[in-house]
């Protein structure tokens, strides 16, 4: 019989939290959380962002069918988004589009002779698929633009292959061997590969912990006002996850928000499950069932299902969809 064994529970007045909010992170408040997402509307997809606050949200372009990922620069004033054989670079403020630029040959064969080889030199391993796949874009310190391509090998590992666009087309500058747990990259941000200076809205470990559901960082935010976890306890000293609740204040209104949490056996980031949410004492709305990952910013929270493959976002003063059937998406503020 599972047993809840209740280990940390913290309570913080309304007025706390929000001088702690102010203290740090004021500067994070002064500009509107900004999403970035994409989404299917009849036979075009719209590729949008909004802001808290805003009443609709603009439209960077229109793609035929809806991409897996979208990828944001540093600066994040740039977006970019593969469009069948293309790279379509999308400026966000002031809104233009560049000239789209063709991408690299996706097969790898083209590219064989400069591709590094596999570290134990064993020739009888060969790639699994015999297409690459786009998992990063940005521009490089020299303003080129610069695409990370994935080599599926068996057993999941991969290669993956940084090409730089340059004025003789496309040239292979960089590459590392990864294998189905990651890629052992360098802490220095300066390595070309270091997830920091590639964001992806389909990449989970690009964005801040701190503002996924379970995350002790979210009592900073100015709406919650506690926070408590209780442990599961499926046999004596053994646990299996955990259930999380935060207390929110919204426009004088109370809420819960439940979850149960899970650690996951490949990653050290916790998978979510049943994340519930009651106003004002009000029936519980199920905004998740499935295996999820959350983020929450400002009096929103976006919700992407693994299994379902789709993103959703709730206005947690409301319990109102303000988002669904959403391809991908990611705050970028």
């Amino acid at each position: 019989m599972i047993q809840r064994l209740k280990i940390t529970e913290s309570a913080v007045t309304f007025g706390l939290v929000v001088s702690l909010a102010l203290s740090s992170a004021a500067v994070a408040q002064q500009t509107p959380p900004r999403l970035l997402f994409a989404q299917q509307s009849g036979d075009v997809c719209n590729i949008r962002y909004w802001y808290e606050g805003a009443l609709e949200a603009v439209i960077l372009a229109r793609t035929a069918e809806c991409p897996e990922r979208l990828f944001v620069d540093a600066s994040k004033r740039s977006v970019f988004v593969v469009d069948g054989n293309d790279i379509r670079t999308l400026r966000i403020y002031p809104l233009a589009e560049s000239a789209p630029i063709p991408l690299p040959d996706l097969d790898h064969k083209v590219w064989l002779d400069k591709m590094t080889p596999r570290p134990d030199e064993n020739s009888n391993y060969k790639p699994g698929v015999g297409k690459l796949q786009p998992i990063g874009i940005r521009f490089l310190d020299d303003g080129a633009l610069g695409v990370v391509l994935s080599l599926g090998m068996p057993a999941d590992d991969a290669y993956h292959y940084l090409f730089r666009h340059g004025e003789d087309g496309w040239s292979i500058v960089a590459s590392r061997w990864c294998h189905r747990w990651g890629c052992e990259d360098p802490e220095d941000r300066a390595y070309p590969f270091h997830s920091e200076n590639f964001l992806s809205t389909r990449d989970d470990r690009s964005w801040p912990e701190d503002r996924m559901i379970w995350h002790p960082g979210l009592m900073h935010s100015q709406y919650v006002v506690f926070r408590s976890e209780e442990k599961y306890e499926v046999s004596p000293g053994r646990y299996d996850g955990s259930v999380i609740k935060l207390g929110l204040k919204i426009d004088g209104k109370p809420s819960i928000l439940e979850t149960f949490t899970s650690p996951s056996e490949h990653t050290d980031t916790l998978h979510t499950f049943n994340v519930d949410l009651s106003i004002d004492s009000g029936a519980p709305k199920n905004l998740s069932k499935n295996q999820c990952l959350t983020s929450i910013v400002g009096r929103h929270i976006l919700v992407y299902e693994f299994f379902r493959g789709r993103f959703e976002l709730t206005d947690l003063g409301t319990g109102e969809t303000v988002f669904k059937d959403l391809s991908t998406a990611a705050w970028i503020d």
